[in-house]
């Protein structure tokens, strides 16, 4: 396996200074943040946890405290073997709001206990970095993933697939079988056909072309293409906004639509839904695609039946007949 994405919380939120230890503000986001049950908490916040538990603050109701420690204890990050390098840039940015003046030196510890190559998602907030608030581009310490609370849950977890997507490609290079394996963490958005892997080794080029170039184009398929598709409705400018990205796609000509041969085959049936897949991304000019579809799938989410946007990928191919 992969270093998957960790997802980390900013010590922020567990942290108080002396000042918002006594503010009922402080703690009404702490309790709101231990709702969200995917961050973790890395090994010097969770001691520094420990330590609040030993002098309980007055400024919310003892129960409340005690609910709150008990669902972040649960949640440490055991520090790995090898540690992780720190950006002392990215470090420098970081500003508490209403956290301890020390919560710096305690992400920075934290950070480095996720590991070497570790990709790190980081649940924090926007007013606790000086901008830009991205990696350093002068070293060469592994990406740190800001996710902000004010980010929507799609761009939250449009950060978590990258993060992925550099854990696979770094452990595993340019694997095609650990894409095939890895594809429902490295591209969540997307639905893949049960063959749509089929003839992936039927694509031209070596290993270290073709598998970056697919890891480029189902990335933007993942990122970015609903949100195109919900604000383009013409094909030219659908296309743009993929070029922009530098990804070459289009659907399919008048004379590949009439004939029914062709379109049969960039038909495929997802459970009781049948998809025409004739959009195709270009990793070269005249072969290797990759054909999908924008549409919707039902979903059960919490014992109910819903609808969820999702790109549909049919087929990844040399190329499909004409």
């Amino acid at each position: 396996m992969p270093n998957s994405s960790i997802h980390l919380l900013d010590p922020e939120y567990v942290v108080p200074s002396v000042e918002s230890a006594t503010d009922v503000a402080f703690w009404d986001r702490m309790l709101a943040c231990a709702e969200d049950k995917g961050p973790r908490l890395g090994p010097s916040t969770l001691r520094a946890l420990e330590e609040l538990a030993g002098t309980p603050p007055t400024a919310i109701a003892q129960n409340d405290f005690w609910r709150i420690v008990g669902q972040y204890s649960s949640r440490g990050l055991s520090a790995t073997s090898g540690a992780r390098a720190v950006c002392e840039h990215l470090v420098a940015r970081y500003l508490p709001e209403m956290g301890s003046p020390e919560n710096a030196s305690r992400l920075a510890t934290d950070i480095a206990a996720t590991g070497q190559g570790a990709r790190v998602a980081l649940k924090s907030r926007a007013a606790c970095w000086i901008p830009p608030s991205t990696e350093c581009d002068q070293c060469t310490a592994p990406a740190l993933f800001l996710e902000f609370e004010t980010a929507s849950k799609s761009t939250q977890a449009r950060n978590r697939a990258r993060a992925m997507r550099a854990s696979v490609a770094e452990e595993y290079g340019a694997s095609l079988d650990a894409m095939k394996e890895h594809a429902s963490s490295m591209f969540p958005v997307l639905t893949f056909h049960p063959s749509a892997w089929s003839r992936a080794n039927s694509l031209r080029g070596s290993a270290d072309e073709v598998v970056p170039g697919l890891m480029q184009h189902l990335g933007a398929l993942n990122d970015e293409v609903l949100e195109i598709w919900a604000s383009e409705t013409e094909t030219t400018a659908r296309q743009s906004a993929l070029g922009s990205l530098g990804i070459a796609a289009s659907p399919e000509n008048s004379n590949t639509r009439r004939n029914a041969a062709a379109m049969a085959e960039r038909t495929f049936q997802f459970g009781d839904q049948s998809v025409r897949c004739e959009w195709h991304t270009k990793l070269r000019p005249n072969i290797n695609r990759i054909h999908f579809a924008v549409g919707q799938k039902a979903v059960e989410i919490g014992g109910e039946q819903r609808t969820v946007d999702t790109v549909f990928i049919g087929i990844i191919t040399d190329h499909l007949g004409t």
